[in-house]
């Protein structure tokens, strides 16, 4: 027996010593947290009494607890750590950076208002071999985090919100006067769920389901609860109500969101494959098919045979110019177009200099109207003036869509500058899906308009100017510059692809402010800037070896018929959900049924694809599709 309580006590002596969290006495003094409510560049102090001062360093200032946002359930049991507080005789003060109040409060298009509702706990370090010296504020403390202003489209649809949850409870708020905040209110209709929770017209706001009355929008319930606390100051004395939610619905129940996505997805594969465009891809499936097999000789890997198809114009491009620097070209321009966007992230996350997406965007345009210029005048054997002009149209023509899909989407994120468009294309954060740049919040795959301006813009990114058509050339001059800007264009129209439509340098389950904390983060994230890019990039050139060379005439009749009414269209329709914006319900299928029918084609031309090639005799690289349903 004496054996038994002995092992006991040693085991639980391990257990204790093992223990991540070690009890520690609380040797500071702290007494408040102030101020309350906070926005970005703010200054938070911690007043305390008898703190120490000295070589002690920076202090580690921990909120645990949890987090309420309008419109969302809360946030449990999170933990937030600032490890930069600089301490003082009689405080400690951290600065509120964006970095900071994304951590609290979500981020880009996703961020809202939070309350913090938990404990404050400080850690101050301690000498070599000792435990840190800690200390928190008594009681539950609350603290607001206010993000900066929204763009207009995510504040009207914040509006709408807030009006319809008025309806709904049956009151009219309007902010308090004076500095003390909450939300007075001014009318009432008899019988509404706020009638019924007892709340009286002149009543004071102060508090809805965790969160701080601020504004209206801020009263805003998920739709997931049945009833909800109510926090109301009236006559001086501070009431907690409870008030009936059940019946607004916010968003829709998760069983019919992925019941209307799939019968929408199987509705939208069966009317793409049962079209004209169906022929398009059946089409294109036999082109492909045709390129690979040609580059597939006696049944070899088909992964060698997508590289050789890919790189075959180049190759071609190369023996057109019988120089030696035509065949070194390419090493150029790839290295130096890869190391010039490779410190786009590092310039980004570091804030020193804000880049325009229009910017660049004017430089690719312009480089390549300079070579239309120069090299228009080797082409026919018409006038140098008649040949230019026909350059610079053609490229007028292609370059207006990619133009205008790059307009929606500064448009949808409110901004020029790179930084904002990548964040428009971040998750709102709490759940690891929901945090960082997943494919299912690209612009690329978040709805069908903007899809089908990224559809544009790979277009545009797919004709080739580099290879002469038929005689259009006579010079190797002429032949040398149309490759060398066509390699420097595809790889900056690329690019720019990357930042608007794919998610650029920000990371899948990483939030923003952690990449901007990291220097192998910010690694990590321009090495999948890289790889986005080019993984365009090879899909470009690929495409352009499998589809027949278009003749000049051809790309400006399929530009004036095709390419502008289908960009006219989808600015339309991005106009009009700007103007008036969808609930987050239908954002949501629209987002989902996307991101479906395009996995599906592409899987699905996939299969189709490889397995026939699989199958395929090499005699078969011989045949050819001579229709194109297109043009």
């Amino acid at each position: 027996m004496r054996g038994l309580l002995l092992a006991l006590l040693v085991l639980s002596a391990v257990v204790v010593g093992c223990s991540p969290r070690r009890t520690m006495p609380e040797l500071l003094t702290l007494t408040e947290l102030t101020p309350r409510a906070v926005r970005p560049n703010d200054r938070v102090d911690i007043l305390g009494r008898d703190l120490p001062v000295g070589q002690v360093g920076d202090a580690t200032i921990v909120f645990r607890g949890d987090l309420y946002r309008p419109g969302e359930s809360p946030l449990i049991d999170r933990t937030i750590e600032i490890t930069t507080a600089k301490l003082e005789r009689d405080r400690l003060s951290f600065d509120v950076s964006d970095a900071l109040v994304e951590r609290f409060t979500g981020t880009g298009e996703g961020a809202k208002h939070t309350t913090f509702r938990g404990t404050v706990e400080v850690q101050l370090p301690g000498v070599s071999s000792a435990m840190p010296v800690t200390g928190s504020i008594k009681g539950d403390i609350v603290f607001d985090v206010v993000p900066r202003s929204p763009s207009k489209r995510v504040e009207d649809a914040t509006r709408t919100k807030a009006e319809a949850a008025e309806a709904f409870f049956g009151w009219k708020l309007e902010p308090a006067a004076g500095a003390t905040g909450g939300l007075v209110v001014r009318a009432l209709r008899p019988e509404g769920p706020a009638a019924r929770a007892g709340v009286r017209e002149g009543d004071l706001i102060v508090g809805f389901a965790g969160v701080t009355a601020l504004e209206a929008s801020d009263v805003v319930p998920s739709g997931l609860e049945g009833s909800l606390p109510v926090a109301v100051a009236r006559a001086g004395e501070q009431l907690d109500l409870t008030i009936d939610a059940r019946g607004f619905r916010g968003d829709v129940e998760s069983g019919l969101t992925s019941g209307a996505v799939v019968l929408l997805t199987i509705l939208v594969l069966m009317l793409l494959f049962g079209s004209r465009l169906g022929r398009a891809l059946s089409w294109f499936s036999h082109r492909m098919r045709e390129e690979l097999a040609r580059h597939r000789p006696q049944g070899g890997s088909v992964a060698l045979a997508v590289i050789r198809a890919a790189v075959s114009d180049v190759r071609s491009a190369n023996v057109a110019t019988k120089s030696a620097v035509g065949s070194f070209a390419p090493v150029l321009v790839a290295a130096g177009v890869t190391l010039s966007f490779a410190t786009l992230p590092f310039v980004e996350l570091s804030r020193r200099a804000e880049l325009d997406l229009g910017i660049l965007y004017l430089l690719s345009v312009t480089a390549l109207l300079a070579m239309g210029l120069v090299t228009g005048g080797f082409g026919s054997t018409g006038s140098i003036v008649g040949s230019r002009a026909r350059a610079v149209l053609e490229v007028v023509v292609c370059e207006l869509p990619a133009a205008s899909a790059l307009g929606a989407v500064v448009v949808t994120a409110g901004s020029l500058r790179v930084r904002d468009v990548v964040l428009g294309q971040v998750g709102p954060g709490g759940a690891a899906l929901e945090t960082g740049a997943w494919p299912w919040a690209w612009n690329a795959l978040r709805s069908p308009q903007l899809f089908l301006l990224f559809a544009l813009f790979f277009v545009t990114a797919l004709v080739d100017g580099a290879k002469p058509a038929q005689g259009r050339g006579r010079s190797s001059i002429g032949s040398f510059a149309f490759f060398f800007a066509e390699w420097t264009h595809v790889f900056v129209m690329c690019g720019l692809g990357t930042i608007a439509f794919l998610g650029g340098y920000a990371l899948p389950g990483v939030a923003p402010s952690e990449l901007d904390a990291s220097a192998w983060l910010k690694v990590a994230g321009g090495a999948v800037f890289l790889v986005k890019c080019w993984g365009l990039a090879f899909v470009v050139l690929l495409v352009r070896a499998a589809l027949p060379r278009i003749r000049p005439h051809v790309l400006l009749r399929l530009g004036l018929r095709v390419l502008l009414p289908a960009c006219v269209i989808g600015l339309g329709i991005t106009a009009l959900t700007l103007r008036f914006p969808l609930l987050p319900a239908a954002e949501r299928i629209l987002g989902l049924v996307t991101m479906s029918t395009v996995v599906g084609t592409l899987l699905l031309l996939g299969v189709h694809l490889f397995g026939a090639l699989r199958s395929a005799r090499p005699d078969d690289a011989r045949m050819r599709v001579r229709v194109n349903p297109l043009l």
